[in-house]
């Protein structure tokens, strides 16, 4: 068996990963030196009786660690996670604190997120840039700025003209009949065009977000290409809002149809707002925030993903005024309190998953996590945010195989070995590859380290087959939310968006 990619680096510099990963990741400032959480790592024990407590360093350990506050929870989470387990570190720390190699405990966070960096980067077609790491490895945060740019570059390359928009290139049908290596693909992929007769509000509102976030990111660093983002961002805001309708009503051949569309147009005003400050982008997204509560009871709809983007628009509007209970924290802490505690349509299976669908279990999962480790940013009430930040932490660590099992290709114990991946499963040329290898009973040819795959059932039981594509398929969008928090768990302050 081979790597699909190399394998990470032993060591990373954790002190850039908490200036950057973060913003890079979110679109959030960088990390505020005053007020600081810290995830303190098993390795390390906590001595002390005041409320100033001595972190003492493992016999092995050289490094030297100043004294700070600690505070943990002792009791037993309703989603069966002990939080007990979970110690977060508090005060006023800055980056400096996190020398090299402090995460090395039982779970290499920096080696987590530097493989599922990986994952994306083999995702990529085309013409492929010296940065992809076939060519070489390093750092984790400009292979972080890299996807960011990369899918901005997509996004922005499919405004074909100023009321053109490519939708979708390539077919369900056609791609789930064929299996093999992609270069090797012949026959053509249709491509989907949206325009003012084809109306598109939740295609265009989501692009508009995703390219005004990442406008945000690159102010400090690429004011050109930030400005492009933006312009582009606004651009298709006015496309989306000038012409109504989602684009899946129109019969294309696609896989992630829209309840309505808007969530995804609030999603994108609230974004523009946080990338300008233009108070018509305000109230805008605070008008469709109202009109996607009205529309297909959206309200009880309590997942994070490509359907439903108001619980991402609710985190951006509570950070407005954190601290400050409005109806948007309203609404984020009840979303929190039903994948915490199991209600509501969520299932905390037995060994600890807050669960709500086969296909893709982890995807809602990892979103629900990351919207817990955001927004614990906004409380002023620690022990709720260490609740929120310490569920968030069980849930990525079930998938990195606290229950015995690994959901990581190429990582911990007993991890997928055969998930359902095209290009992982085929052998290098002139070796052939088809449905005879989809069906062949050995792992994949490659190791596509660092994919978080689709997940369990309710009852935590997996099958490592390639056939099982809803358990054991790996996507982008199952990738996101992951990612998201284990840079969050690597830096010294979560942004609150």
């Amino acid at each position: 068996m081979v790597s699909l990619l190399a394998r990470p680096t032993a060591s990373q510099n954790t002190t850039a990963l908490a200036d950057a990963l973060i913003p890079a990741l979110l679109a959030g400032n960088s990390p505020n030196a005053t007020s600081t959480i810290l995830p303190l790592l098993d390795g390390r024990t906590v001595s002390g009786t005041s409320n100033i407590t001595r972190i003492s360093a493992p016999a092995s350990d050289s490094s030297t660690t100043p004294n700070r506050t600690v505070t943990g929870l002792t009791t037993t989470g309703t989603a069966g996670y002990s939080l007990s387990t979970c110690h977060w570190l508090v005060g006023p720390v800055s980056t400096e604190f996190v020398p090299t190699g402090l995460v090395r405990a039982d779970y290499d966070y920096i080696a987590l997120l530097n493989q599922s960096y990986f994952f994306y980067e083999a995702q990529r077609s085309g013409v492929l840039p010296p940065t992809n790491r076939s060519y070489s490895a390093s750092g984790n945060l400009q292979y972080a700025l890299d996807q960011l740019r990369w899918a901005a570059d997509f996004l922005i390359t499919a405004h074909i003209s100023p009321q053109e928009y490519v939708a979708q290139v390539g077919s369900a049908a056609l791609d789930h009949s064929y299996w093999g290596r992609p270069e090797d693909e012949t026959f053509a992929q249709p491509a989907y065009v949206i325009d003012p007769t084809k109306p598109s509000s939740d295609l265009l509102g989501e692009a508009a977000a995703g390219l005004a976030a990442v406008s945000a990111v690159f102010k400090t660093s690429d004011l050109a290409f930030s400005a492009q983002c933006l312009s582009e961002a606004q651009a298709l805001y006015e496309f989306g809002t000038a012409y109504l309708g989602k684009y899946s009503a129109y019969g294309i051949d696609q896989l992630y149809p829209s309840s309505n569309f808007y969530d995804d147009l609030s999603y994108g005003a609230a974004w523009l707002y946080r990338a300008t400050g233009q108070q018509n982008y305000l109230t805008d997204a605070e008008n469709y925030w109202n009109q996607a509560h009205g529309a297909d009871g959206n309200q009880y709809y309590l997942v994070f993903n490509w359907d439903n983007a108001i619980w991402g628009t609710s985190c951006l509007l509570s950070a407005l005024q954190p601290g400050v209970t409005t109806r948007y924290s309203t609404e984020i802490e009840g979303f929190l309190a039903s994948w915490i505690n199991g209600n509501n349509g969520i299932t905390v299976t037995p060994k600890g998953l807050a669960w709500t669908t086969d296909w893709g279990s982890l995807r809602n999962s990892a979103n629900a996590a990351l919207i817990a480790m955001i927004y614990s940013n906004q409380v002023t009430n620690i022990t709720l945010a260490t609740q929120y930040r310490c569920w968030a932490q069980g849930q990525i660590r079930y998938m990195l195989g606290d229950t015995g099992r690994s959901f990581v290709v190429g990582f911990g114990q007993d991890p997928p070995s055969h998930e359902s991946h095209r290009a992982a499963s085929c052998p290098y040329p002139p070796a052939t590859c088809g449905w005879d290898v989809y069906s062949n009973p050995a792992p994949n040819a490659h190791v596509l380290f660092g994919a978080l795959i689709g997940g369990p059932s309710v009852t935590d039981n997996f099958t490592d087959v390639r056939s099982n594509y809803e358990q054991n398929e790996p996507a982008l969008d199952i990738q996101a939310g992951y990612t998201g928090v284990l840079a969050a768990m690597m830096a010294p302050s979560v942004p609150a968006w």
